[in-house]
C-alpha cells in the first residue's frame, strides 16, 4: 500500500469532505470540543479513504466565525481534536480548508459553499485530478461547490458514511484500483 502523496500527479485523487453533518453531527455552528460529536463510522472512512490512495480533503463553511459565535483559535482547537482523534486509529487528513466568512457578516467572498473555492484551491495546492476525485455532502451548497469544481458529488443524510464512501470510490474507479469494499 503507499503511503500518502506517494502517488504521481496524474494519478492523485481526492476525496473532499464537507465537516459538519458529514464527519461530525451538525449541532449547529459547532466550534468546540464539547460540542463535537463524530458521526458514526466517519473515523473509520476516513480511515479507508487512506488505505486505499485517496488524499482526504475537509471543506467547511464556518460562518459561526464571521458571526462571532467562536473564533479562529476555538476552530483551530477543534482541528486539533479531530487530527488526534484520527490519529488514534491511524487515520489522517491530507489538507483542512474552511471558509470563515457569511455574506450577512463579512460581505461576499470566493471561498464560501455554494462558490468552489476552496475546493478549487485543494485541487491545486494539492495536484489532486478531478476525474478520480468526488465529493461528500450533506447541502445543497456543498453540490452547487462540487459540480462548479468538476467533482462527482454525493449526498449524505446519515447513516453509515464508511459504506457509502466505499461505494462511490468504487463507482468512480482508478488506473491503479483496489478501493475493494471494507470487510
Amino acid at each position: 500500500m503507499r503511503q500518502r502523496h506517494e502517488l504521481s500527479g496524474d494519478e492523485r485523487r481526492g476525496a473532499f469532505l464537507d465537516r459538519d453533518g458529514v464527519l461530525n453531527v451538525d449541532h449547529g455552528h459547532v466550534g468546540d470540543v464539547e460540542r463535537f460529536e463524530w458521526m458514526p463510522s466517519a473515523r473509520e472512512a476516513v480511515r479507508w479513504l487512506n488505505e486505499h490512495d485517496w488524499l482526504v480533503v475537509v471543506v467547511s463553511n464556518q460562518a459561526g466565525i464571521a458571526k462571532g459565535l467562536y473564533s479562529e483559535d476555538d476552530y483551530a482547537a477543534l482541528t486539533r481534536h479531530m487530527v488526534s482523534s484520527l490519529e488514534e486509529i491511524g487515520a489522517w487528513v491530507d489538507g483542512w480548508y474552511h471558509c470563515p466568512h457569511h455574506p450577512d457578516f463579512t460581505g461576499a467572498c470566493g471561498c464560501r459553499k455554494p462558490k468552489p473555492g476552496m475546493l478549487l484551491q485543494a485541487l491545486r495546492e494539492l495536484h489532486i485530478q478531478k476525474k478520480w476525485s468526488f465529493m461528500v455532502g450533506d447541502r445543497v451548497s456543498d453540490r452547487v461547490a462540487a459540480e462548479a469544481a468538476g467533482l462527482t458529488f454525493v449526498a449524505f443524510q446519515g447513516g453509515d458514511l464508511l459504506e457509502v464512501i466505499a461505494e462511490v470510490a468504487s463507482r468512480i474507479g482508478h488506473p491503479s484500483d483496489h478501493t475493494g469494499r471494507p470487510s
